[in-house]
């Protein structure tokens, strides 16, 4: 079995998606916990595949797993020779680790 420790900030986040189960649980923690891990377990393997992503107006922002692993953001323009920067998208305030 492989197994990792979570982080709080991990545990918190799991909370906070549990939470939104609640009302389709009855009420239940637990399985609400449990289908907050197969949805967490779902978005990783939507990432790891490219399938999260978005349209806008200059082109496609998709979150991608680099090789050096993480997270990161793959711009692709909608015209080829698009010389402008991509665009910017992330959140003051939050510091990248």
């Amino acid at each position: 079995m492989k197994a990792r420790k979570l982080l709080q900030r991990d545990w918190d986040q799991l909370l906070i998606v549990a939470a939104g189960f609640l009302p389709q649980t009855g009420g239940d923690l637990v399985r609400a916990m449990s289908k907050a891990i197969a949805a967490h377990a779902e978005l990783v393997e939507a990432v790891r595949h490219g399938r999260v992503g978005a349209e806008l107006p200059r082109g496609t922002v998709r979150l991608v797993v680099p090789d050096e692993g993480g997270l990161a953001l793959e711009y692709t323009p909608k015209t080829r020779g698009d010389s402008h920067p991509p665009p910017d998208i992330t959140i003051d305030g939050i510091p990248d680790e």
